[in-house]
Order: C-alpha cells, then structure tokens, then sequence
C-alpha cells in the first residue's frame, strides 16, 4: 500500500521528517538512514579535510626533495674525466676548469681542442666519450699518423691516418668566432704541434698526517753506514737508505736548481736546500722511466712518489713530484713554469728541500725528475 503524505515519525526522543512516495513498511528505515546520513556529511568533511592537508604536505616534501637532488645528480653526471698513457705520451679528456659544460681533449698537456654541446645532438660530455673512443682505438697511430682536415657529409672534420677524429659542429665554430673549416685547421695545427712536444706530469704536494716516528736503522743498514761512511747513526736521528757518495750534483741538475731558486726568489719564496739523498732517488726514478719505457709518477717497482720516498727512508710533512722529458735544462724548466700544476710546486713555500735527478735517454733526449719535500 503506497500513500503520498506529509508526517512526522517518532522513534524514542527523535523526530525525522520525511515527505516522499514511501511504503509503510520501508518507512522507518528510510528516516533512520536519513538522519545518518546527516550526522556522517559533517565528519567525513572534516576527515576528507585532514587527508587533503596531509596528501599536501606529502607532495610539497617531495617536490622539495626533488629539487635538491636532481641538480646534484646532474653535477656528477656531466663531470667526466680520463686518462691514458700511449707509450710516452698522454692523453687526457676532462671539463675544461673556466665552464664545466665544455669539455677540452689534451694531448701531452696541451689543450688541442675545445667542445660544446651540440644543438641538435650530442651533449659535450658524450662527444668527450666519443673522442675517447676513438682515441683509444687509435691507439699508437694518434701520435704517428698523419693529422689532415676533410669535409664530411658537409661537416668538416680533423682526421688522423685518414680516419674521422672529430667533426667540428656550427655550435663549435661560432662560439670561436670562425668557420667549420678554419676552426678544423686550427684544432689539427694544435694536434700536430702537441704530438711534437714533451709531456709533463705533476704531483701536488700531500701532507702527511700521521706521525712520522724516528725509524731504527737494522743491524745490516748499520754495517753498511759504516762501511760507507766510516760513521755510526744512532735510532734517534733521521736515517736514509740511500749512500751518499753517487748524488753528488751535476752540473745540469745544479743548473736547474739555480733556476728553480731564481723563480722562487722572485716570488718572494725561501730558496730550496738540496738533499743528497733526494737526488737520488730522483735520479733512479729518471733512470727507471728510460729503462722501463714509461712515464707516469707511479712506478711499477716502487709505486708512487709517496709510497717510494718512504721506502727509501724519507721522512717529510709535505711532498711532490714534478716529471719532464726533454733535452736541455732551459726547455724543461720553461715548460715546468709554463704549466700551473708544475709551477705550483716550484713556487709553493711549504717545501723546503728537492732533490733533481736528470738522466740522459728517452724518446726526448733526457729525463727530469724533481722531488719537492719539507722538514
């Protein structure tokens, strides 16, 4: 039975009013739900409000912590650097110090070129890739090939023993102010003029932070002192392995040291004191290089500068290593005071003692090994 009406019903101490087509029997049903939905709207307003806030907050997080670690994430990735040693030569690729974003290829330590970003194309640092490839797939040939500019697919490339080395980009040419072709020719004029030079290697100075306690001598190093020098050291003074009678001086090593002193002298610094026993150690390391055909300041016999001056006995705070191939003192020196990191060491005031060991042979002439330390 159906009726349409307006009516007031009451369950308990509560009156609903409903105006609707109901069945009777539905009725109280249909009230109590009613009511209930009324008094539910209120609370799941402010319960959808507190998830609203939270699902903000939540999300305002998280786009916060995403703006603070893309921009890092990026840093590592476009900073790329190698390195590779052909023979005597060395060959780097690396973020050139003035705008990371550009990317430099060295030969020998000398800046042959400098790349961008492409515009429509490879980043800088892929490109750095790419010639690294190439590059090593070059291999002995990168420095005995012949260096030629062609004209590629309407690109002008720099090309060695006829294979492509580097494409010179409209990004490349017009950041330098030139053409596709005059960029190529200079970037193969500085190969050809790197392949020609002498390579250098510097090690920064590295301060020694544990304690440097006296070394007792062994009884054989003891006999041997005596044998050498007709005199006893005692376990509390400085001692050394290495005899003093062969690092006498030559007159090239005192030559360079004249210039070293000389450079330091007008940069306000204290001059340098020669250690016989750093001379040689220089010297060996000079000598090892030639023999053993490589140039690098690790040693596959006594490791690297550090890890050497403390096998032979060296005690020091602060040390460094400058290498150089060529053949006349002036030249080396000249190339030394022309490279920042090498210059840094001649001039730098913590060091307080060298040793210079020059030997002649090598692909350059002669081998130059400068030790830097302090006491």
């Amino acid at each position: 039975m159906l009726e349409q009406e307006q009516k007031v019903v009451t369950t308990g101490k509560k009156k609903y009013q409903v105006c609707r087509k109901i069945s009777q029997s539905s009725k109280i049903q249909l009230c109590l739900l009613t009511n209930l939905i009324k008094k539910g709207r209120f609370w799941m307003n402010q319960k959808m409000k507190l998830w609203i806030r939270f699902l903000s907050l939540f999300l305002l997080a998280a786009f916060g912590v995403s703006l603070l670690a893309v921009p890092a994430q990026a840093e590592v990735k476009k900073l790329t650097y190698r390195t590779m040693v052909l023979g005597s030569d060395v060959v780097k690729v690396q973020p050139w110090e003035k705008e990371n974003q550009i990317y430099e290829f060295l030969f020998n330590d000398q800046v042959v070129m400098r790349y961008r970003t492409m515009s429509q194309g490879l980043s800088a640092q892929e490109r750095a890739l790419t010639l690294w490839e190439r590059a090593k797939s070059l291999g002995g040939t990168l420095k005995e090939g012949t260096v030629a500019v062609d004209c590629l697919q309407g690109s002008f490339v720099v090309t060695v023993a006829d294979r492509l080395f580097v494409t010179v980009t409209e990004d490349d040419f017009k950041a330098n102010n030139s053409t596709g072709e005059g960029l190529a020719q200079v970037w193969a004029e500085n190969l050809r003029r790197a392949k020609r030079s002498m390579p250098d290697k510097v090690i920064q100075e590295k301060p020694v932070r544990e304690n440097l306690t006296p070394r007792t001598p062994s009884e054989t190093e003891k006999q041997q002192e005596l044998e050498e020098t007709g005199t006893e050291k005692t376990g509390t003074e400085e001692t050394s392995s290495v005899p003093h009678e062969s690092t006498v001086a030559t007159a090239q090593e005192l030559k360079m040291l004249g210039l070293i002193n000389a450079e330091r002298a007008k940069a306000g610094v204290k001059p340098l004191v020669l250690k016989p026993e750093l001379v040689k150690i220089a010297r060996i390391k000079s000598q090892e290089m030639i023999d053993e055909n490589y140039f690098s300041h690790v040693s596959p016999t006594y490791g690297d500068p550090f890890t050497m001056l403390k096998n032979f006995g060296i005690k020091y705070g602060y040390a460094g290593e400058n290498l150089a191939g060529n053949p006349t003192v002036e030249n080396a020196h000249q190339s030394l005071m022309a490279s920042s990191g090498h210059k840094k060491n001649i001039l730098n005031p913590n060091y307080t003692h060298i040793g210079i060991g020059i030997v002649a042979g090598g692909p350059y002439g002669q081998m130059f090994t400068q030790l830097f330390i302090s006491e």
